[in-house]
């Protein structure tokens, strides 16, 4: 906390002693991501791994709920009928019910975590490629600071320039 408040200090600081001679630039991440053709191909791929997790997922629900099913029917027998259970048949279905309710609570904390960790190694070049980018055309341009709209509250547009068609022409999307 206190790091970033010195960091916040003294980078208001700089903007205030150097503000007269200094540019600064914007552009909005978000945008030009969408605009990428690895940004498509990325979400397909997250997509596709998701939807193979969600099957999984499903399948493991549907021998959940047939296994549920199938020992409420048999709780709903008679006493004596046939088929109906015994306690100790009866304690190990409670018992794999019990299980399979685990794995399954197990699996989705694992799938969840599978998407964060797939998501970063797909998204991580695309984000890697516009950094290289907004870097080079800040020293090509000489901005002391470019912001991404998506991370600051507000952005004065008089007093920054829009760097995203920059941005776009180094990365190859407009010429």
């Amino acid at each position: 906390m206190r790091k970033t408040f010195f960091i916040t200090v003294l980078f208001l600081f700089f903007i205030t002693s150097f503000s007269f001679s200094q540019k600064f630039g914007y552009l909005d991440t978000e945008a030009i991501i969408m605009l990428m053709p690895e940004t498509e191909v990325a979400q397909a791929q997250l997509e596709s791994q998701i939807t193979e997790l969600q099957t999984q997922m499903e399948e493991m629900q549907v021998e959940y709920n047939n296994l549920y099913k199938e020992y409420v029917d048999n709780e709903s027998l008679a006493v004596g009928a046939t088929g109906k259970w015994s306690k100790a048949i009866k304690e190990v279905k409670e018992s794999e019910l019990m299980q399979l309710q685990e794995r399954i609570t197990a699996f989705q904390t694992t799938a969840e975590a599978s998407v964060q960790e797939i998501q970063t190694e797909l998204f991580t070049p695309i984000y890697d490629k516009i950094d290289a980018a907004v870097q080079a055309v800040a020293k090509e341009k000489a901005y002391i600071c470019v912001f991404d709209i998506n991370n600051v509250l507000y952005i004065n547009p008089d007093k920054c320039d829009d760097v995203s068609s920059d941005i776009k022409v180094k990365l190859g999307i407009i010429e």
